[in-house]
């Protein structure tokens, strides 16, 4: 599972850092700054600390890297960095948050037109799931029988049908279907491919060792492939 998950997260970053400069970038209009320099204006984000906060944090990024594309721009433009360069030395976790810390007009600009308006209260938990399974891969963690420390917030439909209890969303069950739910926006259905392939092996080591396998804590109900499979 670790594998599966680490080969497939630097697709699911560059696909979330791509959309951000695709809607939010160039949607902005000011004429304090640039379309690719709108993240350095403090009125995108929630309040003014956390803008400050969160261009401190690039700073910092910027001035320890040594790729070639970021001295280039802080030598020869200034040190003016577009915002599609920026995003190439941003970890996963700068780039949740600095999702997280973007006003709701540009947080909903940018969800209305990857994930539809229908799912604005869910994303951004279902990033900090994709953030926090990147994690636990990189480090080979266990999955089996986890407690997850997270819990993303899910539509009631998908609770009901696949008997999801909002006090007990910190199972398997729920961290995959969670991923499988924001997969599902990928527009390469290669990757569509990949996650069913993986869900079906996932099925056969269950049969393999279904006298082993604890369904009740990792919330596999009866139906559990069907919620799984895009």
């Amino acid at each position: 599972m670790a594998l599966y998950l680490l080969h497939n997260y630097m697709d699911f970053i560059e696909w979330l850092k791509t959309t951000l400069c695709n809607v939010v970038c160039l949607n902005y209009n000011s004429s304090e700054y640039a379309r690719a320099e709108f993240y350095l204006d403090l009125k995108i984000y929630t309040n003014k600390e956390f803008g400050k906060a969160t261009l401190t944090n690039f700073a910092d990024s910027i001035s320890h890297s040594k790729e070639v594309f970021i001295s280039h721009h802080h030598k020869k433009r200034h040190g003016c960095i577009p915002f599609w360069v920026l995003m190439e030395e941003l970890t996963f976790g700068q780039l949740t948050t600095f999702i997280e810390q973007l006003n709701t007009d540009c947080k909903n600009q940018w969800i209305d037109a990857i994930f539809t308006k229908e799912n604005r209260k869910f994303i951004i938990s279902w990033i900090n799931v994709a953030r926090y399974l990147r994690n636990m891969a990189a480090h080979y963690s266990r999955f089996y029988c986890q407690n997850f420390v997270v819990a993303p917030s899910l539509p009631k439909e998908d609770l009901k049908k696949y008997g999801i209890k909002n006090n007990d969303k910190h199972n398997l069950f729920v961290i995959l279907f969670t991923e499988k739910k924001i997969i599902s926006f990928f527009p390469d259905k290669k990757i569509h491919q990949q996650w069913n392939t993986f869900i079906d092996d996932l099925d056969e080591t269950i049969t393999d060792s279904k006298d082993f396998f604890d369904f009740q804590t990792n919330g596999f109900t009866q139906n559990w492939k069907e919620g799984l499979t895009i």
